[in-house]
């Protein structure tokens, strides 16, 4: 299915321009070979005028967008354009056509247009290249109107899914790509979680992964290889693409687990460190994302913390606190609940909003919430305290802030707050937002993400005539 990620890669030899892993700022723990690998890669792509096809798998958690997110700085600093899209749990329900590749298009545009190479001349290949078809790409969402023709049909007529349309889709995203690509700033493009990418991108991959005439191009598709019924699409459309270069990525050794225990003491000593580590080792098997949550459960209980200015850490009461959580996911969940009961339940209400939210959306909802839960604690959520809430969960490290909303830390994280809910409440909170999000027709929740809602609610708590019939109109 893929070519050898050791044997298919020779070694670069051109000295001009060369990026090093030793230049990110990012920094990598146990990954050097992984990012040498990514880099050498690239380097072949801009010197070579070539195209690389690079898959990264590996479990969830194991830091595969965090070494993609490093090699990014690098390939940023040798004027490379480097655009991404990630795909979310159940995306494919939405209205959107190839949402993560469409996110990764604007990027680009946006990137190439403020370009100081960008000018006139570059313009009108570019316009030259997409032809009297670009106006498709507008159409699904990217942001390319200052690169159309303006002889291109107007974007009000519908984008269909008719086998002709289509057809013209992979030949106009195929254009897009090579227009964009050049030797003096090859493209890179990223997507991430491909295990939950829909039908639709999956097959427009497929015929962008077998096109022969794009030069100066670097793709990289990421996935999850623990979620083996998500991936049985994407093995059945990848296992002929000779030319893919899978790059694995396993749990970190116990040197690498050592790395990252040093480095969040800062360079400080610790005296039972080589005891800590190993212990930390055995119980997260060097997995990146336990490991670095456990290191911060520990910091959070006082098991391991700065006092005059020296690390100390009580390796006994650590020895217990593993003794206690069976499971890492009783340590997560552990950790979950000794937050403040109401924001325990924004979050769930955040987790059902998507991977990424946006905080006037969950303050009407959580307000409803609390209305009908007649909390003696809160009965309205007004933005500052909302934003309170949410803040204290970015400390806890839950969420992370990004715009003008929020996004968890780490799609397990979001599993987690889902999984808390039965399966009666968790209806009834998906009830509650997408009649919220009908009611609110804002633009950042449609209708239909309002439909997929309601339709997960419907079997159970939709139980009037009038309520049957609204479902039905809103589908």
């Amino acid at each position: 299915m893929f070519q050898d990620t050791v044997s298919s890669i020779t070694d670069v030899v051109y000295q001009d321009e060369l990026i090093s892993e030793d230049s990110s700022t990012v920094k990598l723990y146990g990954r050097d070979h992984e990012l040498d690998y990514l880099t050498n890669m690239y380097n072949l792509v801009k010197n070579q005028n070539s195209y690389r096809k690079v898959v990264v798998s590996g479990q969830s958690g194991s830091g595969k967008t965090f070494l993609v997110s490093a090699f990014q700085e690098l390939v940023l600093k040798t004027n490379g354009f480097f655009c991404s899209g990630k795909h979310f749990q159940n995306s494919h329900l939405g209205q959107d056509v190839y949402p993560a590749l469409i996110s990764a298009f604007s990027d680009l545009c946006d990137i190439v247009s403020q370009s100081e190479s960008f000018d006139k001349k570059h313009l009108s290949g570019i316009k030259h290249a997409l032809g009297k078809d670009g106006y498709l790409l507008a159409k699904a969402g990217a942001n390319i109107a200052p690169f159309l023709d303006e002889s291109s049909p107007c974007f009000s007529s519908f984008f269909t899914k008719s086998e002709p349309s289509l057809d013209k889709f992979k030949t106009v995203c195929k254009s897009f790509l090579r227009a964009m690509s050049a030797s003096e700033h090859p493209v890179v493009l990223f997507l991430d979680d491909m295990q939950w990418a829909d039908t639709g991108t999956i097959r427009l991959l497929d015929a962008i992964l077998k096109d022969t005439e794009i030069r100066n191009f670097m793709l990289i598709l990421a996935y999850r290889d623990d979620d083996g019924e998500a991936l049985s699409a994407i093995n059945g459309h990848l296992e002929n693409i000779t030319d893919c270069h899978l790059l694995k990525l396993d749990n970190l050794d116990s040197c690498a687990v050592k790395e990252i225990v040093l480095g969040e003491l800062s360079g400080s000593t610790l005296k039972d460190c080589d005891e800590l580590c190993a212990l930390i080792s055995r119980k997260t098997q060097g997995h990146p994302f336990h490991v670095k949550h456990f290191i911060d459960s520990i910091k959070k209980n006082g098991l391991l913390s700065l006092v005059d200015g020296k690390w100390v850490c009580d390796i006994e009461l650590v020895r217990a606190e593993m003794m206690i959580s069976d499971s890492l996911a009783d340590l997560l969940s552990s950790e979950f609940q000794r937050l403040d009961n109401d924001l325990q339940d924004i979050l769930r209400i955040a987790s059902l909003l998507g991977y990424h939210f946006v905080t006037k959306t969950l303050q009407a909802i959580a307000n409803e919430y609390f209305k009908s839960r007649k909390s003696d604690n809160i009965s309205d959520v007004s933005g500052l305290s909302l934003t309170q809430f949410l803040e204290s969960a970015v400390e806890e490290g839950f969420l992370e802030k990004i715009g003008d909303g929020y996004q968890f830390s780490h799609d397990k994280l979001q599993s987690l707050f889902q999984e808390s809910m039965t399966t009666d409440y968790r209806e009834k909170l998906h009830a509650m937002i997408g009649r919220q999000l009908l009611l609110r027709r804002s633009s950042d929740y449609s209708i239909y993400q309002a439909a997929v809602h309601l339709n997960i609610a419907s079997k159970n708590h939709f139980n009037t005539e009038e309520e049957r019939v609204e479902l039905a109109r809103t589908n």
